[in-house]
């Protein structure tokens, strides 16, 4: 699929989606978290508009959306970094609460 996309887990069990975005700029890229998804799009430019008659394969427009079926990741805390032509999205797991023992007064 476009644009190529890997999907990995660290582990600190924080997972990672990267994707390869040759010929994009920082401010053509949007990512919106919104409850278990998170969504990661491009549009058309008024410019590629312009120049209908030349077909450029790394700018067109895409979205993807990707669903933490079990609701284990942090989605409001993820971080987006885009370098070289590659985004890095790193998502948190949500810190589950440690058992605790609590005193009697």
């Amino acid at each position: 699929g476009y644009p190529l996309t890997d999907i990995f887990q660290e582990d600190d069990d924080t997972q990672v989606i990267q994707m390869a975005l040759a010929g994009f700029t920082r401010d053509s890229l949007h990512v919106e978290t919104d409850k278990n998804r998170i969504t990661i799009s491009s549009q058309k430019s008024e410019e590629d508009e312009k120049k209908k008659g030349f077909r450029r394969i790394a700018k067109r427009a895409f979205t993807k959306t990707f669903v933490d079926h079990q609701n284990q990741l942090d989605m409001s805390n993820a971080q987006a970094v885009f370098k070289d032509g590659l985004l890095t999205v790193r998502i948190p797991p949500i810190t589950k609460s440690k058992k605790t023992t609590i005193k009697i007064k």
